[in-house]
């Protein structure tokens, strides 16, 4: 009995002091999983802020406090409308309810995630096909440019043998290498012709004067 006696203690303390804190701070901050696979690849988790419902008294309102309250003033407005026909029945008005303040972000806005979610797939699919035109354009550009590339420079290949053939005919012929080759030949011949006129002109010489004596 003791025990419970101070189990009660306890959990009233806790409730006074939850209740002051409200008061102070009429604000309610929620966080938990989502449930449900789908949801919660949609939205994993879901947070809440929530204001609090307070009084013309400025302290927040207690669901138990209004409920007995509006029973009294139910019980009052009875005791005044005994006799009278045609009562009409009341309903017991809900208390108040905590408003929240990121509605946006909760669970009940699953439809506009799941709306968001949609919306940026789609617009990643079309900026996908986009990119990939763009790419598919960008590769028949090159391929093209490497082909004219590739044919100028075959082109260039081929004709270069004949301009080197060219170029090194012109400049045999303008700067005389094959004169100086020849001069040089020559020069170094020369000793040898000389000798060689020199025999020749002794022959000639030698056959006239015995053409001469036998005559």
């Amino acid at each position: 009995v003791r025990l419970l006696q101070r189990q009660m203690k306890v959990f009233k303390a806790k409730a006074e002091l939850m209740q002051q804190v409200r008061n102070e701070e009429p604000v309610q901050f929620i966080f938990h999983l989502t449930s449900g696979q789908k949801g919660s690849k949609i939205l994993p988790f879901v947070w809440k802020l929530g204001m609090l419902p307070v009084g013309e008294d400025g302290l927040v309102i207690n669901p138990e406090e209004f409920r007995h309250q509006q029973l009294l003033e139910k019980m009052q407005r009875r005791k005044k409308r005994l006799g009278k026909k045609d009562e009409e029945e009341e309903v017991d008005a809900e208390p108040p309810r905590p408003i929240d303040l990121f509605s946006k972000v909760g669970v009940e806005s699953l439809s506009d995630a799941a709306a968001t979610v949609i919306q940026q797939t789609f617009h990643a699919t079309q900026s996908g096909k986009k990119c990939r035109r763009a790419m598919g354009c960008a590769h028949d550009i090159l391929d093209f440019v490497v082909d004219a590339a590739a044919d100028q420079l075959a082109m260039r290949a081929a004709a270069a043998p004949i301009i080197q053939s060219m170029f090194r005919g012109w400049r045999v012929r303008h700067n005389g290498i094959i004169d100086q080759k020849r001069k040089i030949y020559f020069s170094k011949k020369l000793e040898k012709i000389e000798i060689a006129q020199s025999f020749m002109h002794r022959f000639s010489d030698q056959v006239w004067l015995r053409n001469f004596i036998r005559k």
